[in-house]
């Protein structure tokens, strides 16, 4: 990821590549494909996933999901389908197992110590599909992750209620097939 970025710089700039002008295309694309207020938003220090200096809010996750679905169906697809499955694949497959959720789950999760991370989408049977993103930072020692991850789930569940209710008060037309 760190050698994406710089590779990002230099193809935008000619220039070497480096964090510093890989982070700003990253944050010019963020605006021309957000807003300029959720560019703010971010700030990269290297392209790592693994690294503390990065910081994203879960508004522009979020957002960035919703633009993603709107964007070119091939690519929002092979994205969409490269998420862990709630309750069955991935980083998720031990997840999802108490609290159910109307729907599915597909999501990325992330942790690191004293931080949990899920975002994602959650999909309700008609179809319907919403973004989300819970990120729980500073968490205490003496806190057990998993009250994060519960926080998590339950997000998840309460979207998928939502959904649930969007479908039995606003079905969605189906096209037999065939047609």
């Amino acid at each position: 990821a760190e050698a994406l970025l710089k590779r990002l710089g230099h193809q935008a700039t000619g220039q070497a590549g480096s964090y510093a002008n890989g982070a700003a295309v990253l944050r010019s694309i963020v605006a021309q494909a957000l807003g300029p207020s959720l560019a703010t938003q971010i700030i990269i220090s290297d392209g790592s996933g693994l690294s503390r200096g990065n910081r994203v809010t879960a508004e522009v996750l979020v957002e960035w999901l919703a633009h993603l679905q709107e964007q070119d169906e091939a690519v929002a697809e092979l994205f969409f389908e490269s998420l862990a499955d709630g309750a069955e694949t991935g980083t998720l497959r031990k997840r999802f197992k108490r609290i159910k959720v109307q729907g599915t789950v597909d999501a990325k999760s992330g942790y690191m110590s004293g931080m949990s991370c899920l975002t994602g989408y959650v999909t309700s049977k008609q179809g319907r599909r919403a973004a989300f993103a819970v990120l729980v930072n500073d968490i205490p020692a003496r806190v057990p992750i998993a009250k994060a991850k519960a926080l998590q789930e339950n997000v998840a569940r309460i979207l998928g209620d939502y959904l649930a209710r969007q479908d039995a008060a606003n079905p969605i037309a189906t096209v037999p097939s065939g047609e």
